[in-house]
């Protein structure tokens, strides 16, 4: 009998419902942030190992999926370092594999700027939602919804009400046309009227219908 098709762990599958709620998610997100100024960027899935390492960490470095080189990725290797492969581990990584899969959005992001800082202007308001990989110990699950801001980090909006829940405190706004909520710590005191700044944490954020109250993150 023929084993069944099946896909890499930590990955998953998404159907025609799930597609349409992850949609209007992102859609929602995207035009919130080109609202407010923010451009559309897109990186590759793989950048340069010399780009992605050391950014993370020694631990950091280790989750890190490297891709062999094209053709026979051997051949700059030198015959006495495959003899002792474990204590060469390093030195045969370097020469096997250039490249790798990104494991956040943040560092290709930073690469893009320092590669095209002639050709973009500053303040350089960028959002980006695309897939990262890298070996972890969670269910990959969500694409990284990464916005970010180069050389300005702050938006605005005015307080339209206030709710007090004892170790935390919740700050309604209307923010690009829609009313939005922020959970905040018990000691952030503000008032209806207060004009705050605040970013994006796209990791922290919910998105509930409007009508029956149901967290379309949970719906996933």
């Amino acid at each position: 009998m023929a084993q069944k098709p099946s896909i890499p762990k930590g990955t998953r599958d998404f159907g025609p419902d799930e597609m349409i709620k992850r949609t209007y998610i992102f859609d929602t997100i995207k035009s919130v942030f080109r609202t407010y100024g923010f451009l559309p960027l897109e990186t590759p899935a793989m950048e340069n190992l010399s780009t992605l390492l050391g950014k993370y960490g020694d631990e950091g470095d280790k989750l890190l999926f490297k891709i062999l080189n094209s053709g026979d990725f051997l051949s700059g290797v030198a015959p006495e370092t495959l003899q002792d492969a474990d204590a060469n581990r390093n030195a045969l990584s370097v020469k096997m594999c250039e490249k790798g899969l990104r494991y956040d959005l943040t560092v290709p992001f930073a690469r893009y700027v320092v590669q095209h800082q002639n050709e973009i202007s500053f303040p350089f308001r960028r959002y980006q939602i695309q897939p990262v990989l890298g070996i972890r110990g969670e269910d990959i699950k969500m694409d990284a919804q990464n916005m970010e801001i180069n050389g300005e980090n702050r938006l605005h909006a005015v307080i339209t009400d206030t709710e007090v829940m004892g170790n935390e405190n919740n700050l309604y706004f209307t923010f690009g046309g829609t009313q939005a909520v922020a959970r905040v710590s018990k000691y952030e005191i503000s008032q209806i009227g207060d004009r705050i700044d605040f970013v994006f944490m796209p990791s922290k954020m919910h998105f509930f219908d409007k009508e029956t109250g149901v967290n379309y993150m949970e719906m996933q």
